[in-house]
């Protein structure tokens, strides 16, 4: 997210059509978050959102996984900036570079997740270990972090922290420590999804989604009960994706329908969900078929509205939505350029990449 960090989250779901929230795959990152992942379904289930075969995408003796493989989100949105792990390797970032967001990024490697904040984001290698950039003024974003942090799989990066999930499912936030922000349960996680001052876990042992930060928005007392495989958090609201498919939103919803049908960032649209990604006034999303759906408040009409009309036609694998925008990763032509980036919306950073190709998370 941005704001719900996009660090962007995959899909929760092995189905026909998934922080990046990815449809094969959150952040959720910062609004964006994609769910992630986004935003998202992580955990015991194999790993969509892999280039490879899911069973080859688990860790092997070496505590490594296969290169192509992506276990997070391969895209990720923040503020005023985005970020994607390229097909041939390294990371390809474009828009604001205030704190090097973009210039800092690692142009080679191979990474198996992303994620974005604010102003920094983050990348998993292949051992699992954490490399991030950008502004650390809240250390939110150690370019080498100590070995005591451990080793994560999944990560997603709030406005000015940042959260992972240990291998063991343990969390770890570090960064600005207002607001409570910081302080996950102790528990263990199947994945944790970030926004600007508050964030949502889901419980590996139930799948149960559990807030903590700031409460301003009902966020963290209005979480919701039931089973859920995925959870997105923005600015001012969050979702999250039930076992049916179903999705739930709360926190603020302002009245007017953004995208033309009278919904509000909350106001979900009928409709069997893969991934989702919150952004600052919009919720963006992928349904079953690699379909793209968006809603949001009045001022929401830009970061829904796909500049070659996304959401009539299938073959997007994640979303990330920024604090003002929101870019969606696919092959929706079917013409093999599996990889290609549309943004749209305010702040979308340079628009589109043109000519790179990104891991598909398929």
């Amino acid at each position: 997210m941005l704001l719900t960090s996009s660090c962007i989250q995959p899909r929760g779901f092995e189905d026909s059509g998934g922080s990046g929230a990815g449809s094969g795959n959150s952040n959720a990152g910062q609004a964006g978050a994609s769910s992630a992942p986004s935003g998202a379904g992580f955990g015991a289930d194999p790993q969509a959102g892999s280039a490879a075969d899911a069973g080859d995408c688990f860790p092997g003796v070496d505590g490594k996984v296969p290169d192509g493989c992506v276990v997070g989100a391969s895209l990720a949105a923040g503020d005023d900036f985005n970020c994607g792990l390229l097909a041939a390797g390294g990371v390809y970032c474009w828009g604001n570079d205030s704190d090097g967001q973009r210039t800092d990024a690692p142009e080679s490697g191979n990474f198996i997740s992303i994620a974005a904040g604010s102003r920094h984001a983050c990348v998993l290698r292949v051992d699992h270990t954490l490399h991030c950039w950008g502004n650390n003024s809240q250390l939110q974003a150690p370019m080498e972090p100590p070995a005591t942090y451990g080793r994560f799989q999944s990560i997603a990066c709030g406005d000015d922290y940042t959260c992972g999930v240990h291998l063991d499912g343990t969390p770890l936030c570090f960064g600005n420590p207002a607001d409570g922000k910081l302080d996950a349960p102790n528990d263990k996680y199947l994945m944790i999804a970030t926004g600007s001052v508050a964030a949502c876990g889901l419980r590996s042992s139930n799948r149960r989604v559990v807030c903590w930060g700031d409460d301003t928005w009902g966020i963290v007392s209005s979480a919701p009960g039931g089973v859920f495989v995925t959870v997105a958090v923005g600015p001012e609201h969050a979702c999250a994706i039930a076992s049916d498919r179903q999705m739930v939103c709360w926190g603020n919803g302002s009245p007017g329908g953004g995208d033309g049908s009278g919904a509000t960032r909350t106001d979900v649209r009928p409709g069997s969900y893969l991934a989702v990604s919150a952004g600052a006034v919009h919720t963006a999303a992928l349904t079953v078929g690699d379909h793209f759906a968006c809603f949001g408040d009045a001022s929401a009409a830009r970061q829904c509205g796909s500049l070659s009309s996304a959401e009539n036609f299938g073959g997007w694998y994640q979303v990330a939505a920024g604090r003002g925008h929101t870019c969606i990763l696919g092959d929706p032509e079917g013409n093999e350029a599996i990889g290609t980036v549309e943004c749209f919306g305010l702040d979308r950073g340079s628009a589109i990449p043109f000519g790179k190709v990104f891991k598909s998370g398929r």
